[in-house]
């Protein structure tokens, strides 16, 4: 089951599209919502064993002709939920649910080893409150009639999902909101961030109180991301004949990238992976430090769990049936290698971005990001190409590096790969406290 996973999530696994349909007695908070007291009771979630943890679940509709309904599950900050900022998690994949943040990552609530669920101490609502959704169409417990073919379809739900939720919490119209993102997640996030955005400078109407975006290890433009012949030689999990080997794929996808061959690209990128992970021998291609990947947890462990009939009402999915990452949905893009890169300089030329990086991840490593980020012109791309990071430490241990100009601030997390609140939960929690409340590292 572990390598199964692992290896969906590298992009080798091959899988026909299966339609998700409908399914009954879900809560679909859209249609209530001309009465948003009614719509927030109906959508609490009672957690027996958490009293303390309030919570909201279910779905909102954001496509009639095509009966999309994306899931979600909001936690209300443990701190001043009237006045604390607002973070949008999405999680990569494409088809992995957000709920693998909640769980693993940074929700109130954990799952360990052994199946049990107990409460998180790094959770990021002790400063925010955090909304999860499922997204694209397909993934975790979202459904619809067809999955999502594009970046912009798939931007466009997200955005009416964000408005909806507005119009469910009214009372935190005003409160910043964070889109924070993973892995492929570097896509869904500055697409999102840009609409937001201009959506906020032609609309009179509702406005989303955008503050900054956060992306970690975001395959956001694999122009200037594949890069890993050389950082898996420097490592000792390539020899010089394997480096060759890859750095040429790397070239051919470069060459196709610029010439704007993004079908090309992709399969020439999906031959790297495949290479490398049969090359090196190893099931976890996100932290060279770890052979076997930590995602059985999800894979025999909460998906199980999620899928159990007292989880499933509690969380208002009718007979939905959750799934922790859907191939399905990775085939259904069809724009996968088209960069968004350009949405990133955008967003740091008109708000804060945090862009961070696991120092052990082999597929989306620290250097690639950084040459991405050294390619694009922003308000400070000359001072961030010439800049000397800074030590950044928690309790006297290095914690991370950290390079910032102007609006951007870049890291990399030290002992951590793709996952870093995974490997690294304080120093994740303290990293994006910082960055919220405008601190120095």
């Amino acid at each position: 089951m572990t390598k199964f996973y692992v290896i969906v999530v590298v992009l080798t696994l091959q899988a026909q599209l299966e339609y998700v349909k409908c399914q009954s007695e879900a809560l679909v908070v859209t249609n209530l919502l001309n009465n948003y007291a009614d719509a927030q009771s109906q959508s609490r979630v009672t957690l027996s064993n958490f009293p303390n943890i309030e919570s909201y679940s279910g779905y909102f509709k954001v496509s009639e002709s095509k009966n999309s309904h994306l899931f979600f599950w909001f936690f209300k900050s443990q701190s001043n939920f009237t006045a604390d900022p607002i973070i949008l998690c999405l999680q990569g994949g494409p088809g992995l649910s957000s709920l693998v943040a909640t769980y693993m990552e940074n929700g109130p609530l954990k799952i360990t080893n052994t199946g049990d669920v107990e409460a998180r101490v790094e959770s990021w609502t002790q400063f925010a409150s955090i909304l999860y959704i499922d997204s694209p169409v397909g993934t975790g417990f979202s459904f619809g009639n067809e999955f999502s073919a594009t970046i912009d379809v798939i931007t466009q739900d997200l955005h009416e999902a964000t408005k909806q939720f507005l119009r469910l919490f009214p009372e935190l119209t005003n409160n910043e909101l964070y889109l924070w993102g993973e892995s492929y997640g570097g896509r869904y996030v500055p697409a999102l961030g840009k609409a937001i955005h201009q959506a906020n400078l032609v609309n009179s109407g509702q406005r989303i109180n955008l503050a900054g975006i956060m992306i970690g290890n975001g395959l956001t433009d694999i122009t200037y991301q594949i890069k890993n012949a050389d950082f898996l030689f420097s490592t000792g999990l390539a020899d010089i004949n394997l480096k060759t080997s890859l750095a040429a794929r790397e070239g051919a996808i470069y060459e196709s990238m610029i010439s704007a061959n993004y079908d090309a690209a992709f399969q020439n990128l999906s031959s790297l992976v495949g290479e490398m992970v049969s090359a090196i021998g190893y099931e976890n291609l996100y932290n060279f430090m770890e052979q076997i990947s930590p995602f059985f947890i999800f894979g025999e462990l909460l998906e199980p769990y999620l899928n159990t009939a007292n989880v499933k009402s509690t969380l208002h999915v009718g007979n939905n049936n959750f799934r922790g990452l859907n191939p399905d949905v990775f085939h259904g893009i069809t724009d996968f290698a088209v960069p968004e890169s350009s949405n990133v300089e955008y967003l740091i030329n008109n708000t804060k971005v945090l862009i961070y990086t696991g120092q052990f991840d082999m597929l989306v490593t620290h250097t690639s990001t950084v040459n991405y980020l050294r390619h694009i012109n922003f308000d400070g791309a000359v001072t961030y190409r010439f800049s000397d990071r800074q030590l950044w430490r928690i309790n006297n241990d290095v914690a991370g590096y950290v390079t910032k100009a102007n609006r951007l601030t870049e890291i990399c997390v030290r002992n951590a790969g793709h996952m870093v609140p995974l490997d690294q939960p304080l120093a994740a929690f303290t990293m994006i406290k910082k960055f919220i409340d405008n601190e120095e590292f």
